[in-house]
């Protein structure tokens, strides 16, 4: 509640009484005078010079002898002249201010302004570029560019009581939120001061830090373009959305751009590529990290840029199913002829895998016929070999392409059965692909056989991956457990500071699993729920989410988990908070994970609510999120006590599933 001054209150006496009177109350000149020494006694003796509205209107209805519908009245009519003198003090104190910067400047109500003769330079240069920044964020410098003028007085005065009114009681607060309108000068000239106030770079959004890096770049401000660089490095490994194209730029220009930028942005933007300097290896490695669709962009654009011997090492370690769309690229003789049917091969198993999730014949019709057209461009080579891409590489994708159509059109358990050793050569996400197109469309007595196939490939997956099932007992230094007598001779004769192990159980813990299935998140989804098949059994509820969450009670069996995952669409809007809410019904489990990219896409929700509310109540949250997540919410989510993690590859994911069981 605010606080007035007594003196202020006792200047409001003769316009209170005035008030009063119009409302039928007979107020006299001795009563006021009673009311003002009341009102510098109660101050004395509460030992404050200032009071608030309550305190005040206690007094003078006291000295007043108002009582029921009156003192109501008193009440009324103080409070509307509190907050005029309220408003009036600081309307006062923010013109007060504008007249200090205008003096600073050597400027007058009405005068011209000349920037270059104000500004000058000096030491105090900042101040006076502060000032006139302020000045004209408030409209008190108005016009074009190079016309510009200071409002007259009463303008000047009319500027204030506005200000006050919209809640400002200075104009630094006023001027605070910087027009996004600015000019390039304007722009400089607002980090100029506020680098010389000692204000970091981070305070600014992210248009405007772009903003301001364009115009360093235009001005050739070597210092402030380093600045902004470094700022808007660390914001692109934060996984911050940015403009990846002037990002790069600005970073290149400032000799601040590092592979570390440049993988973090080619991830968000695969065409940037073509003024990439990344190596061809890291390339490669980057192209298979994004998957077979980004990737795939990705090695196209790069291949048309390089020189033959670029090309040459970048198709040597890559993987040939990411080459569906190359087109055109400068190799020649038989290694060109190799990399055109690798192509058609890498492009036929594409249709086939979209066959098997679209269900549509055309694609099928084109797997064939590219397949076909691949291994008849093979015949007339006779063995090249480009790194790992080789003639039986590309035969091998040209067969799996058509072993998986074969299957989904059989639609039998013997095409069940024939198809899983050639899934095998597939990665996860894609084979997982093939077999939920083929579950939705076998007989009822084969989609047993399709489920124990998923099962298996998601066990083997985790296992390759040096993912393994929980131990059931743990060595320690500390007890309780059973001594373990050859470790601690061993450590004995070591001379170990803490000799003693221990054998003992470990407690087998449970957690509550959230998957967003939507469609941008199936690949980390997927690889999550790979590991989820090693723990079945710690699994306590599992939500899968996208507009509506479907939760499922466990434990489960792997096989149970492999058929939810067949089962799953992943597609449609997002709601987090629905399913946080619905994780939070876990029976036992106290830990909870959530693997989302924190897109709430549904209104009105609120994941941070629903999040904060979870830890409330004792549990232990994890987000386990992709680089492209929302960053804002991010940030929130860690305020409140969720623990975040960022995984850049599907295996992180995987991986920090596994952490939250060992915790």
């Amino acid at each position: 509640m605010p606080r007035y001054s007594v003196e202020t209150v006792i200047d409001l006496l003769p316009g209170l009484a005035e008030a009063l009177r119009r409302r039928g109350l007979r107020i006299g000149t001795s009563q006021l005078v009673e009311a003002a020494r009341l009102l510098k006694s109660y101050s004395a003796l509460e030992a404050r010079e200032y009071l608030d509205e309550e305190e005040v209107s206690l007094v003078l209805g006291a000295a007043l002898s108002l009582r029921g519908g009156h003192a109501e009245a008193l009440r009324d009519e103080l409070r509307g002249l509190l907050v005029a003198a309220r408003l009036d003090e600081a309307a006062r104190g923010i013109q007060e201010e504008i007249n200090e910067r205008l003096s600073a400047l050597g400027l007058k109500p009405g005068a011209r302004v000349v920037k270059k003769r104000i500004l000058g330079g000096g030491p105090r240069r900042r101040e006076r570029v502060a000032a006139y920044l302020e000045l004209k964020r408030v409209g008190v410098i108005r016009g074009p560019r190079g016309r510009e003028r200071v409002a007259g007085a009463a303008e000047i005065s009319v500027i204030s009581k506005r200000l006050a009114r919209l809640g400002y009681r200075s104009i630094e607060d006023a001027a605070r939120e910087a027009g996004r309108a600015w000019g390039e000068d304007d722009i400089m000239l607002h980090a100029e001061a506020r680098l010389g106030a000692g204000r970091e770079l981070g305070d600014m959004d992210t248009d405007r830090l772009l903003k301001l890096g364009e115009a360093a770049l235009r001005k050739g401000d070597r210092r402030l373009l380093r600045s902004v660089a470094e700022e808007l490095g660390r914001r692109i490994l934060r996984g911050e959305r940015v403009d990846s194209e002037k990002s790069l730029e600005i970073l290149r220009r400032a000799g601040a751009l590092s592979p570390a930028h440049e993988r973090a942005l080619l991830r968000r933007e695969p065409d940037l590529v073509a003024a990439s300097t990344l190596p061809p290896r890291e390339l490669a490695s980057l192209a298979e990290s994004l998957g077979a669709e980004r990737g795939g962009l990705l090695v196209s654009k790069a291949l048309k840029r390089l020189g033959i011997g670029a090309a040459r090492e970048l198709v040597a370690n890559l993987d040939p199913a990411l080459l569906w769309a190359v087109k055109k690229h400068p190799l020649r003789g038989p290694e060109a002829s190799l990399v055109d049917a690798a192509a058609k091969a890498s492009r036929s198993l594409r249709e086939a895998l979209l066959y098997a999730e679209t269900g549509e014949p055309g694609r099928a019709d084109m797997a064939r016929d590219l397949a076909s057209r691949s291994l008849e461009a093979l015949e007339a080579l006779g063995d090249p070999r480009l790194g790992r891409l080789s003639r039986g590489e590309v035969e091998a994708l040209a067969s799996m392409a058509l072993a998986i159509v074969d299957a989904l059109e059989a639609r039998g358990p013997e095409s069940v059965e024939s198809l899983v050793a050639t899934l095998r050569r597939l990665g996860l996400p894609r084979a997982l692909q093939v077999l939920r197109g083929l579950y939705s469309r076998v007989t009822p007595e084969a989609r047993g056989l399709v489920a124990r196939a998923a099962a298996s490939l998601l066990y083997r997956f985790a296992s390759r991956e040096g993912l393994r099932l929980l131990p059931r007992r743990l060595t320690a230094t500390h007890g309780p457990g059973r001594l373990e007598v050859r470790h601690t001779i061993y450590r004995l004769g070591r001379l170990a500071q803490d000799p003693l192990v221990f054998r003992r159980r470990l407690r087998s813990r449970s957690i509550g699993l959230a998957l967003d299935v939507s469609g941008s998140m199936i690949e980390h989804s997927v690889w999550a729920l790979s590991i989820a098949v090693l723990f079945a059994s710690n699994i306590d509820r599992l939500v899968l989410f996208s507009a509506e969450p479907t939760v499922l009670e466990g434990p489960f069996t792997p096989i149970q988990l492999a058929e939810t995952l067949l089962s799953a669409r992943f597609a449609g809007y997002t709601d987090i908070a629905g399913a946080l809410e619905a994780l939070g019904g876990s029976r036992g489990a106290r830990r909870l994970v959530l693997v989302s990219d924190l897109k709430q896409t549904l209104e009105p929700g609120d994941p941070v609510a629903a999040a904060a509310s979870l830890v409330r109540r004792g549990f232990k949250l994890l987000a386990i999120t992709p680089p492209l997540h929302d960053a804002a919410t991010r940030r929130r989510l860690e305020e409140v006590g969720v623990r975040v993690r960022v995984a850049y590859t599907p295996r992180d994911a995987a991986r920090e599933v596994l952490r939250s069981l060992l915790r």
